[in-house]
């Protein structure tokens, strides 16, 4: 967690660095905008009417809500914000000035318009450049790059990199912004040159006005081509169903299908009506004609006559029977029914004779002429074969009908069939126009309530922004103080080295039993010292006493650092005040002395009198306590047999030290071989916490 007063004492440390940083950069932000281009502005107006619209008829006004209100002006400015808004208005910006036939100063600048000659050669302005009509220098420039020319190379490094033509420096340099929430958006432009601002700006609504008119266009224009593509192929579909259903009805011969089904129908059932009458008065002659023969049989005289005539009667009324029924199932023309008929013609042709004979005999029978019964016999077989024979007909017409019936039936279905066509294609077609209409009465609502109109026309600027180099240099010297805070901020935030005796004791896990400030600094080591040998003070008194062997300290330096030595005299001055004679071992690489040892010895020693002289091991052992520093863990390996012969351990380590795996393991050893547990001397302390801890034991 940052405290707001270490961010302080690190301000106060590097105050010098809170003029100097802030000071270059203010002073690199004047170099930069000393020659800074002035700035012109200009705008226009434009009236949309989005939330104002009317219908076709005028009589009705559109409800627009607020978020289509807000969508319909979104669709505007991201429409004039758009790449291809910007590439027009670049070709139409050169096309102007390319069909200029001399410098005006109303258009651009001098220095604007060499530039533009330099960068066109007169080849290729010669090729599309028509003074005078910048339309037509426009549609040139478009055909030719449609064309990939190859001579077209300058003309598409202008649009792409030029200052004032290129289509990025054109879109990043338009504003467009809606006048609060009215139907009316501000297209604003800037630049260093004020006419190419004004021509600009003038493009820019060109373009909008004439990009906006076509798309809404476009949004009901799709649909009527639709409309009307399908209404030409609905037409012609209505056509062909309409053609062949008259081909259908004039092959067929149907003038009215229902009518003529009717009359058939009838005339069916009349004829049926025939053949019963005609069967039934058949039927009562063939009685009638048995009757009579009964009584011309009763003369033994004409038996065999009128059994001839019985037998030639049956075989006829047979064979009529026969024909009927043949002509039923084969038809009037067929071969069995015309040999039939001739063999009932020539039976006919024998009873007629038999008939004749009789007929001449003048006879009478119980007291009747023969004469008239023959002539009662003979008109009831005549009416008989009256009957017959339209009995005949009957039948053959009634087959005729049938089979006309059965051609006829299945025309129903498929003049159905073409009739459901015809209709469900004009109805489709009287929808394609009812579309169609809409359509149009839609685009018209569109032409009617889409018109825009510029309300503030475009100005030129005649004088320039107002420049912001103070602001400048005043927010750069702002910023190098803001940037000197967040680093410092920073590196309190994530600095993972032991910095203080509060953050050292949560990353180590030791106490600190003292902080020193640099000895250079106006704060005295000897106070820190001072407080360091009354902690030491308190350990003797709880060590044991009649043992016979010194108290050792032990000093283990995280890394060899010279720093360490003044840190040693100060604490050891301290000490010989309560304790005149304190031998102090300690590795030759940190100083020289009597109570200096190499590392070779180091390493081979059992205990410490064999680091010792001869001459100083007696009293080594005549001590009360004696301090003993290590070589730095980290560069040697450690001695075992020394380290546990020390009754406390200490880690000397720099306030910029970073604790690690290493440092952990070997206070995990010092642990598990001292009696006291190892504890933390923290050096180069800033000396604000070391006032701190004065202040707090105080």
């Amino acid at each position: 967690m940052l405290k707001i007063k270490e961010l302080w004492w690190e301000i106060k440390k590097y105050w010098y660095l809170f003029l100097l940083v802030p000071g270059i950069l203010a002073a690199v932000v004047i170099l930069m905008t000393r020659n800074l281009e002035k700035i012109y502005d200009s705008h226009t107006i434009i009236y949309t009417g989005i939330s104002t619209r009317k219908t076709a008829d005028l009589t009705e006004s559109l409800k627009i809500d607020y978020f289509t209100s807000n969508n319909l002006m979104d669709n505007i400015v991201e429409l004039i914000n758009s790449r291809r808004t910007s590439e027009l208005v670049a070709l139409k910006l050169l096309s102007q000035h390319l069909s200029m036939d001399a410098y005006d100063p109303k258009r651009m600048e001098r220095d604007t318009f060499e530039q533009l000659q330099n960068n066109i050669p007169d080849s290729l302005r010669k090729l599309i450049a028509v003074p005078g009509d910048p339309v037509r220098t426009q549609l040139r420039i478009e055909r030719l790059l449609r064309e990939e020319d190859p001579r077209m190379g300058p003309v598409r490094y202008v649009l792409e990199n030029h200052k004032y033509y290129g289509i990025s420096n054109i879109s990043g340099r338009v504003r467009v912004l809606r006048k609060r929430s009215s139907d009316m958006i501000e297209i604003s432009y800037y630049t260093d040159d004020p006419g190419i601002v004004y021509q600009t700006v003038q493009a820019l609504a060109d373009v909008y006005l004439s990009r906006y008119g076509d798309l809404r266009v476009s949004e009901t224009s799709g649909g009527i081509d639709f409309y009307i593509q399908e209404r030409d192929r609905i037409f012609q579909k209505l056509q062909d169903s309409e053609e062949r259903l008259k081909e259908f009805v004039s092959a067929n011969r149907i003038m009215n299908f229902y009518e003529q089904g009717k009359n058939l129908d009838n005339y069916i059932n009349e004829i049926e009506k025939e053949v019963i009458r005609a069967r039934q008065v058949s039927e009562g002659a063939d009685a009638s004609l048995r009757k009579l023969e009964e009584k011309l049989r009763v003369n033994e005289l004409r038996a065999s006559t009128i059994d001839s005539l019985s037998y030639y009667r049956t075989q006829v009324s047979n064979k009529r029977v026969m024909l009927n029924t043949l002509m039923t199932e084969l038809g009037p023309d067929s071969y069995e029914i015309i040999e039939l008929k001739k063999e009932i013609r020539e039976i006919s042709d024998k009873l007629s004779d038999k008939i004749a004979s009789l007929y001449r005999q003048d006879f009478a029978v119980d007291g009747i002429p023969l004469n008239q019964i023959l002539g009662e016999w003979l008109s009831t077989y005549l009416e008989k074969e009256r009957e017959l024979s339209a009995l005949e007909i009957s039948l053959s017409s009634k087959q005729e009908i049938s089979d006309r019936i059965d051609r006829f039936a299945p025309l129903g279905a498929e003049l159905k069939r073409l009739e459901r066509e015809v209709q469900v294609n004009e109805n489709e077609y009287l929808a394609i126009l009812s579309g169609l209409n809409q359509a149009r009465l839609q685009s018209q609502n569109l032409k009617i309530s889409q018109t825009q109109e510029i309300i503030d026309p475009p100005f030129f600027p005649t004088q320039a922004r107002g420049s912001k180099r103070k602001i400048m240099v005043a927010a750069s010297f702002m910023f190098g103080h803001i940037l000197l805070i967040g680093f410092f901020a920073g590196r309190l935030l994530l600095g993972v080295n032991l910095h203080e005796p509060q953050q050292a004791a949560k990353q180590t896990g030791l106490r600190v039993i003292g902080a020193f400030p640099a000895p250079a600094k106006e704060l005295p080591t000897a106070v820190m010292a001072r407080l360091f040998v009354n902690e030491w003070k308190k350990r003797l008194k709880q060590q044991p006493a009649g043992n016979g062997m010194p108290f050792v300290i032990g000093i283990h330096p995280v890394k060899e650092d010279k720093r360490l030595l003044p840190l040693l005299e100060a604490i050891i001055a301290q000490t010989r005040l309560h304790f005149p004679q304190v031998p102090v071992l300690h590795p030759e690489s940190l100083s020289s002395g009597e109570y200096a040892y190499g590392l070779e010895a180091f390493h081979e020693a059992y205990s410490w009198a064999d680091l010792l002289p001869e001459q100083l091991r007696f009293d080594w052992f005549e001590q009360t306590c004696s301090i003993v520093i290590f070589p730095p863990y980290r560069a040697e390996n450690a001695n075992l047999d020394l380290i546990e012969k020390v009754d406390w351990h200490l880690f000397a380590a720099p306030a910029a030290y970073t604790w690690t795996r290493s440092d952990v393991i070997h206070k995990e050893w010092l642990e598990d071989s001292g009696a006291l547990q190892p504890e933390l001397l923290l050096y180069q302390v800033d000396v604000n916490f070391i006032r701190e801890i004065i202040g707090n034991q105080a």
